[in-house]
């Protein structure tokens, strides 16, 4: 795993700096838990960085095929032209004066810059970042892994700070389920793009909500343009499915609603924003996200047939209507919320899947049955921009994804939602253990 005694010593020194700044940085802090809690937090998520590049160095061989290393391989074409061509290099770097021969010569080069998610090619995002860090890493895959992880976590941090403000449970509660929960704690972890999506969306979330709480500031402000800024090419479509929800939070920002006048204002503002960009096409040809949607499902299914993925599952065909990605959304959204189930653990990741998943639906049942309706009664803007969140995600995720082990994957950006939302309605005053979990 580590290539050489100078990737260790380089790693060292690196998490050494990056734990002084959890040291000093009052983000990386909490009147309720002590910083040693912070350490814990980001030693974790970097033994589970190093436990998924094991996994995909020793146990899933084949490196061309390993999404760890991808864009990190591919960041090497990139930052070796620096030496023999500096303006090749910031050619590509920025993407200005990039649509050449002579620079596509390099990118043909590349094994993954040549690949559309739905609408847009997200892997620009991953390769460049690589290609930033080793400046820093002097090629040395750790220190990837130790950087990525450190964002990852300060996205989670982030998160927890947004989420306390508005649960009644003791702290160590929801710091621990954001942290422990397997999906979050393995595979936002390293250098997957999940990991960089979740830092961050979180940390993108949580100034936003500092802008509308705490008002406008200069370092709010760039931080919300930078999180933006990179957000928008990492994963398009997780702040397409956020941005209705983010307009309605600013919008009503000062006015509370009954939980039924919420849900249909919220529900109705994504039910004409689906129906708007599933009829855009006819304005736009070039934007048909019906037919987007049916394209992915179909490659995916293709490619995991032909790479005879393990977990693969059948999905319904989706139709590249409208009507067809509405009819099959329930179904996918169930898919993606339940699988896998306990009985198809075919390997040790599945089998941790299947019991997080057994988990969450004990806990959402638990949750229905400790209902705070007092709470809801007029709910918190952040739980319902959760809810219509965590269904756009969970619906798109199950409509295109044929593979278990994606499913579990692509939704722990919702996962840290879901959370929420379950922490969020219970009653903790309802049951005695339920009080034992209260702040003290």
């Amino acid at each position: 795993m580590f290539s050489s005694f100078g990737e260790i010593l380089l790693s060292l020194v690196y998490i050494s700096i990056l734990m002084l700044i959890i040291k000093r940085s009052g983000f990386f802090s909490d009147s309720e838990i002590p910083k040693s809690i912070f350490y814990l937090g980001f030693a974790l998520k970097l033994l589970a960085g190093f436990a998924l590049t094991w996994i995909y160095t020793y146990y899933y061989t084949d490196r061309l095929a390993a999404d760890i290393y991808k864009y990190f391989d591919d960041s090497k074409i990139m930052f070796d032209a620096l030496r023999t061509n500096p303006a090749h290099f910031f050619a590509m770097l920025t993407g200005i004066n990039e649509n050449t021969d002579a620079i596509g010569v390099y990118y043909d080069t590349m094994l993954n810059w040549h690949k559309l998610d739905l609408v847009y090619n997200d892997n620009h995002l991953l390769i460049r970042t690589n290609t930033v860090l080793r400046f820093f890493s002097l090629g040395y895959f750790a220190v990837h892994t130790i950087a990525l992880s450190f964002i990852s976590f300060s996205g989670l941090v982030a998160l927890f700070h947004l989420f306390k403000k508005k649960l009644n449970c003791t702290n160590y509660l929801t710091f621990f389920l954001l942290l422990l929960m397997p999906s979050l704690l393995f595979w936002t972890s390293g250098t997957l793009k999940d990991g960089l999506l979740l830092g961050l969306f979180g940390l993108f979330i949580y100034q936003f909500d500092g802008i509308l709480n705490k008002g406008i500031s200069i370092s709010r402000i760039i931080l919300l343009t930078i999180t933006f800024f990179f957000l928008i090419q990492i994963k398009v479509y997780v702040f397409m499915i956020a941005l209705p929800g983010i307009g309605l939070w600013l919008l009503l920002k000062n006015k509370e609603f009954s939980f039924i006048k919420s849900a249909f204002i919220w529900f109705g503002t994504y039910i004409l924003f689906v129906v708007a960009l599933g009829n855009l096409h006819h304005l736009f040809p070039q934007y048909n996200f019906n037919q987007q949607i049916a394209l992915k499902q179909y490659h995916f299914k293709r490619l995991a047939i032909e790479r005879e993925s393990g977990s693969y599952i059948e999905i319904k065909k989706v139709e590249p209507t409208l009507n067809g990605v509405i009819k099959n959304s329930p179904g996918a959204f169930f898919t993606v919320l339940a699988r896998p189930y306990l009985f198809e653990s075919m390997s040790p990741l599945i089998l941790l899947a299947s019991l997080e998943n057994t988990f969450i639906i004990l806990s959402i049942l638990v949750s229905l049955m400790f209902l705070h309706l007092n709470k809801l009664k007029k709910p918190d803007k952040l739980y319902v921009f959760s809810i219509v969140f965590l269904i756009g995600i969970f619906v798109l995720i199950g409509l295109v994804t044929p593979v278990m082990g994606a499913i579990v994957r692509y939704k722990t950006i919702a996962l840290p939602f879901l959370i929420f939302i379950t922490l969020y309605q219970i009653n903790w005053n309802a049951n005695p253990i339920l009080r034992k979990l209260l702040k003290t």
